[in-house]
């Protein structure tokens, strides 16, 4: 198993790669698998080896279908906003309604290095804006 998707400073992804790696070592013996559903389509045929694609189901889980987010930050706490800087840990989604409007309406000056960061940034609040995301609207899927 080789872990070239895993960022090398982000211990929660070694982890889950470690226990992953060991489990796979004991079959997965400590893993609940839930009961699948094998379905043939006869009238689609995989080219490469001849055979009919196979479609795998699974029953709807009883799991709770919300995502915890991180704790919400009070409204306004960018009320005294200088600078934007970049953190890869905070969660745009725990801001409130008016400190992700004061996000939108203020633009990230970076350097060309980092542009493409900040542009994806200002796309999150964009997103987060458009479909209401802000701290305190809570969407169940």
């Amino acid at each position: 198993m080789q872990a070239f998707m895993i960022n090398p400073n982000c211990k929660i992804g070694w982890n889950f790669f470690n226990k992953l790696q060991q489990q796979a070592r004991v079959n997965f013996k400590d893993m609940k698998l839930a009961q699948s559903i094998v379905e043939e389509d006869e009238e689609v045929v995989d080219p490469a080896i001849g055979k009919p694609y196979k479609t795998v189901r699974w029953h709807a889980t009883k799991q709770t279908k919300t995502i915890p987010l991180l704790k919400e930050l009070l409204d306004n706490s960018l009320k005294d906003l200088q600078f934007w800087m970049y953190d890869p840990i905070t969660n745009l989604m725990c801001f409130g309604e008016n400190d992700i409007k004061l996000l939108a309406k203020t633009q990230i000056q970076s350097d060309p290095q980092y542009e493409v960061c900040a542009k994806s940034w200002m796309g999150a609040v964009a997103q987060i804006m458009g479909f209401k995301l802000w701290s305190g609207q809570h969407t169940r899927v």
